[in-house]
């Protein structure tokens, strides 16, 4: 699964590529929300620890995975960044 490869020891443009796709599936997953469900992709992505390993990957090196880490947290989870 995608989330395995969310690794600091992953390449970057590999962990980028998953964190852009795992965005697209979540995304995907909020037609459920629009019909009164909730999104099972983000169940179960967060069944497999996806959160933690994209909150830690804020703080990775490349610019590009601290984005894409930081899209996801902000889109799918109420967080409250510092100023």
């Amino acid at each position: 699964m995608l989330v395995s490869k969310l690794e600091f020891d992953e390449d970057a443009k590999t962990i980028a590529v998953c964190l852009e796709a795992i965005n697209n599936i979540l995304i995907h997953g909020n037609k459920f929300i629009e019909k009164g469900q909730e999104n099972v992709f983000l169940k179960v992505f967060e069944s497999c620890g996806g959160t933690e390993k994209v909150e830690k990957l804020q703080l990775h090196s490349s610019d590009e995975v601290h984005g894409n880490a930081l899209v996801i947290l902000e889109t799918f989870y109420d967080i409250d960044l510092p100023l």
